[in-house]
């Protein structure tokens, strides 16, 4: 940087009783600093802050000769603050002519030199992205007057990243905690229900898609709309409220897509349901309003969204891709750009996408719980922006910022054709503009619309992959309480200490307090559900802790940083409680969805092969002189007729070569013996080949990790309970008894019974 320094911009000078002051070349000669007394200017400047004290951050734009960083500091003694200077040459004179020990160091949380034009809008989002909760900006007036470009730039940039915090932290506080409670209220759905981004790729690629939204330019394209339809020359989707016009006109779009997490999100939806409509499909957000799901009539569809982490942690695709994420957007016109790109659907034709006004309206006909029109309210506060046509028109911050989200999509895919039909709407960088009517006769000629479009598996996710993630959720809801308790017992012990003025091992205290923090933060059900529930809570606590940490006094140190921890856990704690009824609920969700599935599964069975060692005995054997004994268990005998009964055959195959195997097989009613196996998989192909079945008709009860390979081929897998916990995490059912326990009766309530216990281990616990 210093390289690059313009020596010849600040010329060195004095003021009035040999103060030290300077000017800026080509500046008409004036001082920068008031000429008579730059420590009175100082002074003057610092009290036009009266209430500086009231704000968590303190930001001095442009240092000057730090005349009046220095009355702030004899005035707010021990007050941190920030310093940004636009210009690198004055600092430079800052730091060789000011004497640097009457500015405490320690005093100055972040310091900011713009080095490039660019520079300014970096720092400004950066510092405000760190703000605790409010700032006080004291800039000195030279900076206004003699560089006012980068003074206008910077406040711009600064207002810009003030305005999308603030939007940010609004969004985040409505709904950081309904994401997760949707989320877990939603699970049912979207275990049940398709993935759409699961849907192959290519049956979609390269067809048209409309992409409705609800703007007041809907109501001009209605015919068009229905002519489309009506003769499949595009999917048509419709985005949020705008169903409500489509079927005001009798036009069921293709999908109706969703996604808000509002518990109001249902009444765009009131009108289908009061009118009976059940034929439309309705792809939902993961996270979106629980209540939309419950009342919705008609076939259901899911995408995963990114505020939803529960759904993650607990799926995985059957397939083995990996899960897309649609990312969350300030409008569900965003959403369905998203899921139309990931379904390669090409081109994307914008339909009644305003993101303005238009004839003194806000948003089309049909929406019966709002009102179209504009309000003074609406005007005063409106922005201009350039329309299709390259005219203003008006909008709102709201609108606009969808919009440039919008532009974010449309400039990352520029390979992707996305036309704009919208009359009159704010233009959209990177979509070309073409009227709906113009754009039916120059491309959509001909029929693509495939009436089995949507004809995917129910479920798209791994059962034994949520069976393992259902367990180690419960797991660590357990641990998470001892780990709660461990940083509860460290504030105790601190306080404690701080209240004796015992601050020898103060600092191991606060490294042992933050270890017990950072193991709560990865605790797996702490992760998924407290922590997406407490984004601002933690910004504030870990904001909270560096001011702390620049404590002098080791006393309020010690009772601040207690205070700190104490409010982000109480909102933790809180919301522990409030989930605790949901999390039960979800619980037995999966449990019944895993009930059905194997019970579904259960009814294909016509063959159950085991071992004999480690499934029909314990794995222990008696010896007497040369005859070695294993005991039976007589309820895997009443197992094997039931077995039978039910026209099920039981089969053992081992590696060993016994009499006494053969014999005790027969003993319990099994015919179907097989020793000295050493490849299972030829044996078990044999078996399948010779009665006519498939491996999904075949189920398999593991005990070694041998089996696992020739067990995850088949329809059902089964393990006893005391198989390694490799075993136990991979079969689709585990059994509560071990090996010799009778286990053959536990795996016939699971394939001959209504009801089982969805995990033996669970139900012990």
């Amino acid at each position: 940087m210093e390289k690059n320094l313009d020596r010849k911009l600040i010329k060195l000078n004095t003021s009035g009783a040999d103060i030290l002051n300077f000017r800026v070349k080509n500046r008409k000669k004036k001082s920068f600093h008031d000429k008579d007394d730059p420590l009175q200017e100082a002074e003057n400047i610092i009290e036009q802050y009266p209430n500086v004290e009231e704000y968590t951050d303190i930001l001095f734009y442009g240092t000057g000769l730090g005349y009046h960083i220095n009355a702030f500091v004899k005035k707010y003694p021990g007050m941190i603050f920030s310093i940004y200077e636009p210009v690198p040459e004055i600092f430079f004179a800052f730091l060789a002519h000011v004497d640097l020990g009457e500015i405490p160091v320690a005093s100055i949380k972040y310091l900011f030199i713009e080095d490039k034009p660019a520079y300014a809008g970096t720092i400004a989002h950066e510092f405000v992205g760190q703000m605790r909760d409010s700032v006080s900006v004291i800039d000195f007036p030279a900076y206004k007057e003699q560089f006012p470009h980068k003074y206008n730039e910077f406040f711009t940039r600064f207002e810009e990243a003030v305005n999308e915090r603030k939007s940010a932290v609004n969004t985040t506080y409505a709904f950081e905690k309904l994401w997760t409670l949707n989320s877990m209220m939603n699970l049912d759905k979207v275990i049940s229900t398709p993935n759409i981004l699961l849907a192959p790729k290519n049956a979609l690629k390269n067809k048209p898609a409309l992409l409705v939204g609800a703007g007041p330019s809907l109501d001009d394209e209605i015919e068009n709309l229905r002519h489309i339809k009506e003769n499949g020359l595009a999917y048509i989707f419709s985005a949020g409220a705008a169903i409500n016009t489509l079927i005001d006109h009798h036009i069921h779009p293709h999908a109706a897509c969703t996604y808000d997490p509002s518990g109001r999100n249902h009444i765009v939806f009131e009108k289908l349901i009061n009118q009976g409509i059940t034929d439309i499909p309705l792809i939902f957000g993961s996270s979106v309003g629980y209540q939309t799901l419950r009342k919705y009539p008609g076939p259901k569809f899911h995408m995963l969204t990114s505020p939803d982490k529960v759904s993650p942690f607990y799926l995985k695709a059957k397939s083995g891709e990996k899960l897309g994420i649609i990312s969350d957007a300030p409008s569900v016109a965003s959403i369905v750009l998203q899921i139309l790109i990931n379904l390669g659907f090409n081109p994307i034709i914008l339909v009644g996408l305003n993101l303005a006004y238009k004839d003194n309206k806000q948003h089309a006909a049909g929406l019966d719980y709002s009102n179209p029109s504009l309000t003074e309210g609406h005007i005063k506060t409106a922005l201009k922006v350039e329309d299709v046509d390259g005219n203003e028109v008006l909008t709102n911050p709201t609108y606009n910022r969808m919009k440039m989200q919008m532009e974010m999509y449309t400039d990352y895919y520029k390979d992707l054709t996305i036309i704009n039909t919208t009359r009159g709407g704010a233009k959209i960088n990177g979509t070309g503009f073409q009227p709906l009517d113009e754009l039916i006769r120059s491309r959509l000629k001909q029929t693509v619309f495939e009436p089995r479009w949507l004809n995917l598996d129910a479920c798209n996710y791994d059962q034994k992959h949520l069976v393992k993630q259902y367990l180690t959720m419960n797991r660590a809801h357990e641990k998470m309480h001892q780990l709660i308790m461990t940083i509860n017992y460290f504030l105790y012990k601190i306080d404690r200490q701080s209240e004796r003025r015992k601050f020898r091992n103060m600092e191991y205290m606060y490294a042992a307090l933050n270890d017990a923090l950072s193991r709560l933060k990865k605790n797996e059900f702490f992760h998924t559900f407290i922590m997406p529930m407490n984004q601002l809570a933690d910004e504030v606590l870990q904001r909270g802790v560096n001011n702390v940490n620049r404590e002098k006094d080791n006393y309020q140190q010690a009772r601040k940083m207690v205070g700190e921890y104490e409010e982000y856990l109480y909102s933790c704690e809180n919301d522990i409680q409030m989930i605790a009824p949901v999390f039960q609920t979800m619980n037995r969700v999966i449990e019944n969805f895993i009930q059905e599935q194997i019970k579904a599964q259960a009814k294909k069975i016509k063959i159950i092969i085991m071992n004999y060692d480690g499934v029909l005995t314990d794995g222990k054997v008696c010896c007497s002189g040369s005859t070695v004994r294993a005991t039976l268990n007589r309820r895997d005998k009443i197992a094997i007729e039931r077995f039978k009964q039910q026209g099920i055959k039981p089969v053992v195959i081992s590696r060993e070569k016994s009499k006494s195997i053969d014999n005790a097989c027969r003993l319990l009613g099994i015919r179907d013996i097989f020793m000295d196996v050493t490849d299972k998989n030829s044996v078990l192909e044999a078996i399948c080949s010779e009665q006519g079945i498939s491996y999904d008709e075949t189920a398999f009860i593991v005990d070694d990790i041998s089996d696992l390979e020739v067990a995850g081929r088949l329809g059902l897998s089964f393990a006893v309970n005391d198989a390694l916990e490799k075993v136990k995490e991979r079969v689709d059912y585990l059994c509560l008894l071990k090996g010799g326990e009778g286990v053959l009766r536990e795996v016939a309530e699971v394939l001959l019974s209504d009801s089982f216990p969805v995990h033996g281990t669970i139900i012990r616990a």
